[in-house]
C-alpha cells in the first residue's frame, strides 16, 4: 500500500482550509450584499418612486392636461361656428326687443309672469329637496320674466304674446343647430351671453335661462369671473375656465365652466360659454389599477378643498373638506414632492404631490397608499430577492465544493504515481 508523504498531506490540508476559508468569505458576501440589496429596495420604494405612485401621479397628471386642452380646442371652433355668431346676434337682438316691449306692461301682466315662474321654482325646489332663492329670483326685469314664463314655465298664456314673437322666431331659427352642438360636444349646458350680462339663450333652459350674470344672483362664482375676463379680452381665440363651480340650483351638480369672446365683422358682440359636469373629471380620476387595496390619486385646490372623488368617502367631500393643507402647500410652493404623514383619513400614508397649472388655477394632483401596504410590498421584494440570493449562493458553494473535489483528486493521484 503506498503512503503519501507527510509533506503532502500537510499541503493538501492547508489546501483544504484554505477552501473553506474562501467559501466562508463567499458567503458573508453574499449575505452583505442581500442585505445591502434588501436596504437599498426599502429606501428606493420609500424615497424615490414608490409602488409606481409617481408614475401613476404623473400618467393622471398628462391625462388631465390633455382633457383640459381638448376642451379649450373645442371652444374656440364652436366660438368661431356659424351657429354661435348667427345666434348670438340673434337672441341679442331678440332679447332687447322683448324689453323695450315689456318695460311698459301692467303691474298685473308682470304679475302672471311671476307666478308662472314662482311655481316652476316651487317645483325645481321640492324636485331637489333644497329651497331655492326664490325671492331673488323673482326680482328680476320683466324681459326676463317672460321669457321664463315661456321657456321654463311652459305657460301657455305667454306663448301666443306678441311680446315674445321675434324671440320665438329667433329661437325657432337657431335652436336646433345650438342644441346639436351642445349634444355634440358633450356640454352640460351652451350659453350666450351678451356685452351686458344677459344669458340670452341657452341650450337646456335651466334656471340660468335669461338672467344677468352681473345680478346678485351670481356674485364672485366661477361663471361670473370667466365671463368677465372674457368681456375684457381683446383675442378672439383666448379661451378662459373656471375652477370647480358648485350649481347654485342644483345641489348635487359641480361643473367647470368655460367662456370665450366672439367677434362678428371684427367687433366683439358678445361671450360664449359652456359648461361640462365634473364627471369627465371624476372617471378620469377614480382610476384605480396599480393602487392596490388602498391607493388613489385625488385633486386638491388652492383652497385645499378636495376636487375629485375620493375612493372612500365619495363625492361628499368635493368642495367642502379642508385637507392634506401642508402637503399642497409645500407642493404649491416647492413643486414635485413625497412624504410620509398621515393622510386626511387619519391613516399613515406614503404620498406624492406635484401642481398642475391651469387657466382655471392651480390643482395638486396627490397619488398615495397606505404605509402598511407599501412596506407589505417592500417585505415582499426582500423576500424575492433573498430567495435569489439563496439560489445563488448554493450555486456558488456547490461549483466551489465541486471544484474543490476535483482539484484535491488531481493532487493526490499525481503524489500517488
Amino acid at each position: 500500500m503506498l503512503r503519501i508523504p507527510q509533506s503532502i498531506v500537510g499541503r493538501i490540508r492547508v489546501l483544504h482550509l484554505l477552501g473553506w476559508g474562501f467559501a466562508a468569505l463567499i458567503v458573508a458576501g453574499v449575505m452583505a450584499l442581500g442585505v445591502g440589496m434588501a436596504r437599498g429596495v426599502s429606501a428606493m420604494y420609500t424615497e424615490h418612486d414608490p409602488c409606481s405612485l409617481e408614475v401613476i401621479r404623473d400618467s393622471r397628471m398628462s391625462a388631465l392636461s390633455a382633457y383640459f386642452k381638448e376642451r379649450e380646442d373645442a371652444m374656440v371652433l364652436f366660438a368661431h361656428s356659424r351657429e354661435v355668431s348667427g345666434g348670438l346676434t340673434a337672441f341679442s337682438q331678440a332679447y332687447a326687443g322683448v324689453a323695450q316691449l315689456v318695460s311698459g306692461a301692467p303691474t298685473t301682466v308682470a304679475d302672471v309672469w311671476r307666478q308662472e315662474v314662482g311655481r316652476f321654482i316651487d317645483q325645481k325646489s321640492e324636485k331637489n329637496g333644497l329651497p331655492l332663492p326664490r325671492e331673488e329670483y323673482l326680482g328680476h326685469p320683466s324681459q326676463a320674466l317672460i321669457l321664463q314664463a315661456l321657456y321654463l314655465a311652459k305657460s301657455s298664456e305667454v306663448a301666443v304674446a306678441p311680446e315674445t314673437a321675434s324671440y320665438r322666431y329667433a329661437y325657432s331659427v337657431w335652436n336646433d343647430a345650438l342644441v346639436r352642438m351642445a349634444d355634440f360636444g358633450g356640454l352640460k349646458d351652451l350659453m350666450l351671453v351678451d356685452l351686458n350680462g344677459n344669458v340670452v339663450y341657452t341650450a337646456r333652459k335651466g334656471l340660468d335661462f335669461a338672467v344677468n350674470l352681473k345680478w346678485n344672483l351670481h356674485p364672485n362664482t366661477g361663471v361670473r369671473k370667466v365671463y368677465d375676463a372674457a368681456v375684457q379680452a381683446t383675442e378672439d381665440s383666448r379661451v378662459f375656465q373656471s375652477d370647480l363651480v358648485k350649481s347654485l340650483f342644483e345641489p348635487d351638480s359641480v361643473s367647470i365652466h368655460w367662456a370665450v369672446p366672439v367677434f362678428s365683422g371684427g367687433k366683439k358682440i358678445g361671450v360664449f360659454m359652456a359648461s361640462r359636469s365634473s364627471a369627465e373629471l371624476n372617471q378620469l380620476m377614480s382610476a384605480v389599477e396599480g393602487l392596490g387595496r388602498t391607493g388613489e390619486t385625488y385633486l386638491v385646490g388652492e383652497d385645499f378643498r378636495m376636487r375629485s372623488p375620493s375612493r372612500v368617502f365619495g363625492s361628499s367631500w368635493v368642495l367642502k373638506q379642508e385637507m392634506c393643507v401642508e402637503l399642497v402647500k409645500e407642493a404649491l410652493e416647492s413643486g414635485p414632492i413625497r412624504r410620509v404623514d398621515t393622510n386626511y383619513r387619519g391613516v399613515k400614508a406614503l404620498s406624492v404631490a406635484a401642481p398642475l397649472e391651469m387657466s382655471g388655477g392651480r390643482w395638486v394632483v396627490i397619488s398615495e397608499m397606505a404605509y402598511d401596504e407599501v412596506m407589505e410590498r417592500v417585505q415582499a421584494l426582500v423576500r424575492q430577492i433573498a430567495w435569489m440570493g439563496l439560489g445563488v449562493l448554493t450555486c456558488l458553494l456547490g461549483s466551489l465544493y465541486l471544484a474543490y473535489r476535483i482539484v484535491f483528486r488531481m493532487l493526490s493521484e499525481t503524489h500517488i504515481r
